[in-house]
């Protein structure tokens, strides 16, 4: 069973303890339950309620003049220079669209004595429970969000009547209560509004100052949250159509259609948990909407740090990275639906501000899509390749679904990429291709004995563009469309450069760097998520110096950089590293509840270290999967079935007794390799499941098929 138990609630009405919270959620609506069992609080969200000013004047008069003043400083060694006049590249208004807290629903009991307390988070069934002895009489709550209802539901149970106070707040809410409803009222922004509306499936309660009363032993709680976002005709009527009973049904049903779709089980029950708490999150919060921003859909905060949006120099990419393996290909439509209104804003920028076709997008966005830049923050602020990134998220979804259709009618977006970056090079003093101003993502280098961060191009640009370049040439290949510029930008990038000490360097010119041992991992690309350099590939000893030059200094401190340099080791097959690294993500990027900390809360890091889960098992390219039985978890057995590979196959992984059985299931017929402890195995997949095994006490390492 995959369930998170903890026994404790000392501590949870702290501010720090919203990290020990247990989430729900169904994509559009979020809970984060205490669990406290005499004074419960849980903390509302509603992902389409964010605060932002849509009249906000977002970018500089004669910006294009100026970002040639900037680019011609840079290109003639005036780094100083260029980065005074930077300043005046950055958004007049560097406020961006904040995702805020919608409410609380507070939950009150006489005070009693409480024994055998525990909160369980069901995993399996997608259920939050909190179960405890009140007087020494037993009382359970079981929480849950209805998706085809939408409906937040909580079951109260006990052996005898108790009292209860329910209330809904937001410091600025009205209360009200009319047709048997309690309803809290906000209104946010300049004429955005929220309704948050909760009804009870008992009558024999009362009201008193707009909080409801109730002694009973057994009732349900059902609440509704709508933002005018999506509705601007919302109202505060609230039908409930069924019991308890039918909305827990059909909840399961819903769930278990996504999280069954893939089985992670192993002899580890940490290992499961961490695993399966990443699907669980991704079903809870990536569904119809909004993809998952940097807190999910969680957050308790009216104004979070870092507005809790999407940041898309790592973050937001990282949250999705693990969805296809999993088989939850379902919860990738919010972000493709994010990509395409952002690829929109951003050809409308890349317009005005840069006279150019194609589309930009800068380091962040939010609910608008907004591509342009978000802050004053030289380390990240003026970096164009945000739509290059989040682009090659088409290629990925179209290389594990093989979806035809899907890739015609969504190419256009990687090609407005390459469009946008093919139109802005320029070359360099040694004659290469460079984006100028550009620099490596929130990173800072040493000049002079000067921090800097502006630069012409670096060795991510290069890496990202060359990704991009690569899938197009394949997917041309495969719709048979011809496009010489490819060739022409991927002949004239930079090559990679060696640092002194045998590492790679983060720009086109050895530098020293201000914080060596920087949460970014930014030029480690190529490595992963990247493909272009492999375990066996002749740069792999440069890449793993360099990741150890990061650790060895202080990288990973927070969890989803830490998370990342998992995936790092794990690509590399560095099996003790991989290991330890993952083990320190447990250790010190945790909460109780098993929630990444960066701090604060941080979703991007469950999913990243999903992704270095699998990464540990297996890692799968168009081509080949390569087998990394365990990396030395020493796990008694395990199993992984129908996980989704590249070329939309299926694979199930099973380990028992020293024999490892795989069996992948393909639609057509297709010459494959597997690669296990450095040796390729040359098959033919057939039309079906093609069984194959392995003894690992064979030091041979020979393949069998059945």
């Amino acid at each position: 069973m995959s369930n998170i138990v903890l026994n404790d609630y000392a501590d949870i009405n702290k501010e720090e303890g919203f990290y020990d919270c247990f989430p729900i959620g169904n994509g559009h609506i979020g809970g984060m339950i205490y669990g406290n069992p005499l004074s419960e609080k849980v903390v509302l969200n509603d992902t389409t309620m964010w605060l932002y000013d849509k009249d906000l004047k977002r970018y500089p008069d004669n910006f294009y003049d100026k970002l040639k003043i900037v680019q011609s400083l840079l290109l003639n060694k005036k780094i100083d220079e260029a980065h005074k006049e930077a300043i005046n590249l950055f958004p007049i208004e560097k406020k961006m669209g904040i995702y805020t807290c919608a409410g609380f629903l507070n939950i009150h009991l006489e005070n009693g004595n409480v024994m055998q307390y525990e909160r369980i988070l069901d995993l399996n069934n997608g259920l939050v429970k909190v179960n405890f002895l009140y007087n020494d009489f037993r009382v359970s709550r079981t929480y849950f969000v209805n998706h085809d209802e939408d409906l937040l539901v909580i079951k109260f149970l006990s052996e005898v009547s108790i009292k209860y106070e329910i209330s809904l707040f937001n410091e600025d809410g009205i209360l009200s209560f009319s047709n048997n409803t309690l309803i809290l009222k906000i209104n946010y922004n300049k004429d955005d509004t929220a309704i948050i509306k909760l009804k009870l499936d008992k009558d024999n309660y009362k009201t008193i100052d707009n909080k409801i009363i109730i002694d009973s032993n057994d009732f349900s709680l059902f609440l509704n949250i709508s933002t005018s976002f999506i509705n601007r005709d919302i109202d505060d009527k609230f039908d409930i159509k069924y019991n308890y009973l039918y909305y827990l049904k059909n909840h399961q049903e819903d769930y278990h259609k996504l999280f069954n779709k893939s089985v992670f089980d192993t002899s580890d029950s940490n290992l499961n948990k961490i695993f399966n708490l990443a699907k669980y999150l991704m079903i809870s919060s990536s569904r119809d909407m909004l993809p998952s921003n940097l807190q999910g859909i969680w957050n308790d905060k009216k104004y979070p740090k870092w507005d809790s949006k999407y940041t898309i120099n790592i973050n937001l990419e990282m949250n999705y990275w693990f969805i296809f393996n999993a088989n939850l290909v379902e919860c990738a439509k919010p972000l493709i639906e994010l990509i395409v209104k952002l690829n929109k804003n951003g050809k409308e920028i890349a317009k005005i501000l840069y006279h150019t076709t194609g589309a930009v997008s800068f380091h962040n966005t939010d609910i608008l899509a907004d591509s342009f830049m978000v802050d004053h923050y030289m380390p990240a602020t003026i970096w164009p390749l945000g739509n290059v990134w989040v682009s090659l998220f088409i290629y990925e979804y179209y290389i594990y679904t093989l979806d035809i259709e899907f890739l015609k009618k969504y190419k256009y977006i990687m090609d407005d990429s390459f469009e946008f970056i093919k139109n802005i090079l320029v070359f360099d003093e040694t004659n290469h291709l460079v984006v100028s101003p550009s620099l490596s993502p929130e990173n800072t280098y040493i000049l002079n004995n000067k921090p800097y961060n502006l630069c012409n191009g670096c060795t991510m640009d290069d890496e990202l563009i060359k990704d991009l370049i690569f899938k197009l040439k394949e997917i041309n290949k495969i719709l048979n469309i011809n496009d010489d510029s490819l060739d022409y930008v991927l002949n004239n990038l930079h090559d990679y450069s060696i640092n002194n000490d045998n590492t790679l360097c983060e720009w086109h010119e050895e530098f020293s760097e201000q914080d060596k041992g920087h949460r970014h991992l930014s030029h480690l690309y190529s490595l992963f998520p990247g493909e272009e350099i492999s375990y066996d590939s002749k740069f792999n000893c440069i890449f793993y110096n360099t990741i150890l030059k990061r650790i060895n200094n202080g990288s990973g401190q927070t969890g989803w950089s830490k998370a990342w340099i998992t995936c790092l080791l794990a690509s590399l097959h560095k099996e003790k590293d991989t290991l330890v690294s993952f083990k320190e993500w447990i250790k010190n990027s945790t909460s109780k509840s098993l929630l990444d900390l960066h701090p604060p809360f941080q979703i991007d890091g469950n999913f990243g270290i999903a992704k270095s889960i699998i990464l540990m098992f297996f890692r799968d390219y168009k081509d080949r999967l390569e087998l990394l039985p365990s990396l030395g978890l020493n796990l008694k057995y395990y199993k992984l079935e129908n996980f989704r590979l590249k070329n939309n196959l299926l694979l199930k992984l099973e380990y028992y007794k020293n024999i490892l059985e795989l069996d992948i299931y393909s639609l057509k017929k297709l010459d494959y390799k597997i690669i296990f402890k450095d040796k390729t195995f040359n098959i033919s997949l057939k039309d079906g499941h093609n069984y194959f095994s392995f003894n690992l006490k064979d030091k041979e390492n020979n393949i069998f098929y059945r």
